[in-house]
């Protein structure tokens, strides 16, 4: 994990050191953005989504429609107080597939703060071993993923985000690119 902070900390003070830079002023109606994202938190993963502009000027914002895939991962080892509980690692793996609708609002012309609202699928999957056998248990459920994120642009084409809230990565970041 503090690979994951040191990488995000570098990408944040080399945003911070480009003084030049132009950055698109809107998302217009029928243009795109694809999210690459690393995030943290449950566990480790990643995440795709992709952006629709569907409404150019919606109050002060611009409203985008889309869809969102995330997956993240973690193991540990569960010991009692000098007994362990059982042998091996506990593994748990979630997916969440989701429709995604994000109001975006430019505070600067390099920088937008935007508010998302993911209806979807989680679909989780438990792995813990027995001292007889593996045990595996599976789970698929509703979900509703909350995030607020920001973007820093770097040009017309390419910007950095960040993200955080209720999803299958609660803490999101990567990069942006618009088409």
């Amino acid at each position: 994990m503090k690979r994951t902070q040191r990488i995000i900390f570098f990408v944040f003070v080399c945003m911070m050191c480009i003084p030049s830079l132009q950055a698109q002023q809107d998302i217009a109606n029928g243009s795109g953005i694809l999210n690459l994202g690393v995030g943290v938190a449950p566990g480790l993963g990643g995440s795709v989504s992709f952006d629709y502009g569907v409404i150019d000027h919606w109050g002060p914002g611009i409203f985008t429609v889309g869809g969102y895939f995330g997956i993240s991962g973690r193991k540990w080892e569960y010991k009692g107080i000098g007994v362990t509980i059982f042998d091996g690692d506990k593994t748990l793996t979630s997916v969440m597939i989701a429709a995604r609708a994000t109001y975006r609002y430019s505070v600067t012309r390099y920088f937008e703060a935007y508010g998302v609202l993911m209806p979807g699928v989680r679909i989780e999957k438990w792995k813990y071993p027995d001292n007889a056998a593996t045990l595996d248990h599976s789970n698929i459920s509703p979900d509703l993923g909350i995030l607020a994120g920001c973007r820093f642009l770097f040009s017309d084409r390419m910007s950095v985000f960040a993200e955080m809230g209720y999803s299958v990565l609660c803490l999101n970041a990567g990069i942006s690119l618009t088409f």
